[in-house]
């Protein structure tokens, strides 16, 4: 991802990104998948995420100037309000870049994708006048759930065997109702989040 602001300079900038968090019940789901998961993948390879903080994200805006934080606020509540609820589900496990050589493990995201899309390519257009860059690399819908900096050759079998173990495992569906804008902040214990704010889609 090419960021449009850095970190230079004496401007106060947040470190912002617009997320979509699933609901408590499908939350409560995946920390049960997660405890399976840990008791075969037990090696120190895998920095697990916090759950209460598993979300979707749509546009990562990085270094944004806090003076310029409303006009983002504005944009994307102007692009979520023309935009109506859909449901997404959680679907199978993946790896990024691959399983053999994975960096990230995730559960997928299916469900109404072309709304989801269509809502990421509105405010994609939305934010380019305010100096986003949109990502060049395809979309695929995911929470992650763990990443690993470097995959043990011991740890491989084992995720290969877990990711095409759960390649039919749902949480279930969820109504996606909301859209936020997130402040993250960063430390040597892993990233934390704020709201900014919380945007509705219309009710269907």
């Amino acid at each position: 991802m090419r960021l449009a602001f850095g970190m230079a300079g004496d401007v106060e900038k947040v470190r912002a990104f617009i997320a979509i968090h699933p609901p408590r019940d499908v939350v409560g789901q995946l920390i049960a998948l997660v405890a399976k998961l840990k008791r075969t993948l037990k090696d120190d390879a895998f920095r697990w995420v916090k759950l209460e903080q598993l979300h979707l994200t749509l546009q990562f805006l990085g270094y944004i100037p806090r003076e310029q934080l409303e006009e983002f606020q504005e944009v994307v509540a102007g692009v979520v309000s023309r935009h109506k609820s859909f449901y997404l589900k959680t679907e199978s496990l993946g790896c990024f870049p691959s399983v053999s050589r994975a960096r990230v493990l995730w559960v997928g995201l299916t469900g109404e994708g072309e709304a989801l899309q269509r809502l990421k390519s509105d405010l994609d257009k939305g934010l380019v006048p305010l100096g986003y860059q949109p990502e060049e690399r395809p979309f695929h819908p995911h929470l992650t759930l763990a990443r690993i900096p470097v995959l043990p050759a011991s740890c491989r079998t084992l995720l290969q065997q877990q990711v095409a173990a759960h390649d039919t495992y749902s949480s279930g569906e969820f109504t996606v109702q909301t859209v936020e804008l997130m402040q993250s902040f960063l430390s040597p214990k892993g990233a934390s989040y704020r709201l900014l704010g919380s945007f509705s889609l219309q009710s269907v």
